[in-house]
Protein backbone atom coordinates (compact mmCIF):
# COMPACT_ATOMS: atom_id res chain seq x y z
CA UNK A 1 0.00 0.00 0.00
CA UNK A 2 1.33 3.34 -0.88
CA UNK A 3 1.62 6.10 2.09
CA UNK A 4 0.66 9.46 2.01
CA UNK A 5 1.88 12.19 4.00
CA UNK A 6 -0.06 14.43 5.73
CA UNK A 7 -0.19 17.55 8.22
CA UNK A 8 -2.20 18.57 10.95
CA UNK A 9 -2.17 20.73 14.28
CA UNK A 10 -2.74 19.17 17.40
CA UNK A 11 -6.39 20.62 17.28
CA UNK A 12 -7.04 18.84 13.78
CA UNK A 13 -5.27 15.66 15.29
CA UNK A 14 -7.51 15.77 18.14
CA UNK A 15 -10.89 16.28 16.20
CA UNK A 16 -10.08 13.46 14.33
CA UNK A 17 -9.70 11.36 17.02
CA UNK A 18 -12.60 12.50 18.96
CA UNK A 19 -14.28 10.92 15.20
CA UNK A 20 -12.73 8.11 15.54
CA UNK A 21 -13.71 7.20 18.60
CA UNK A 22 -17.07 7.09 17.24
CA UNK A 23 -16.33 4.49 15.22
CA UNK A 24 -16.42 0.50 15.86
CA UNK A 25 -13.47 -0.33 17.96
CA UNK A 26 -12.42 -3.08 15.83
CA UNK A 27 -12.70 -1.31 12.63
CA UNK A 28 -10.71 1.84 14.00
CA UNK A 29 -7.90 0.19 16.26
CA UNK A 30 -5.03 -0.43 13.90
CA UNK A 31 -5.73 3.06 12.10
CA UNK A 32 -5.55 4.97 15.55
CA UNK A 33 -2.54 2.59 16.84
CA UNK A 34 -0.86 3.81 13.34
CA UNK A 35 -1.53 6.93 13.94
CA UNK A 36 -0.11 7.13 17.59
CA UNK A 37 3.10 5.45 16.41
CA UNK A 38 3.77 8.35 14.13
CA UNK A 39 2.75 10.83 16.28
CA UNK A 40 5.44 9.66 19.23
CA UNK A 41 7.95 8.95 16.74
CA UNK A 42 7.54 12.96 15.80
CA UNK A 43 7.49 13.79 19.24
CA UNK A 44 11.04 11.27 19.88
CA UNK A 45 12.47 12.90 16.69
CA UNK A 46 11.86 16.45 17.99
CA UNK A 47 13.31 15.60 21.83
CA UNK A 48 16.33 14.33 20.24
CA UNK A 49 16.70 17.14 17.77
CA UNK A 50 16.22 19.70 20.98
CA UNK A 51 18.03 17.16 23.18
CA UNK A 52 21.17 17.97 20.35
CA UNK A 53 20.95 21.50 20.35
CA UNK A 54 20.93 22.08 24.21
CA UNK A 55 23.47 19.61 23.87
CA UNK A 56 26.13 21.77 22.10
CA UNK A 57 25.48 24.30 23.96
CA UNK A 58 26.27 22.80 27.66
CA UNK A 59 29.49 21.78 28.92
CA UNK A 60 30.82 18.22 28.36
CA UNK A 61 30.88 17.53 32.24
CA UNK A 62 27.38 18.50 32.32
CA UNK A 63 27.91 21.10 34.64
CA UNK A 64 26.83 24.88 34.75
CA UNK A 65 29.63 26.36 36.68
Amino acid sequence: MQNITLTFTPAQLNLINKALMLAPYGEVAPVVSDINAQIQAQFDKRQDEDEKANGAAQPKDGKNG
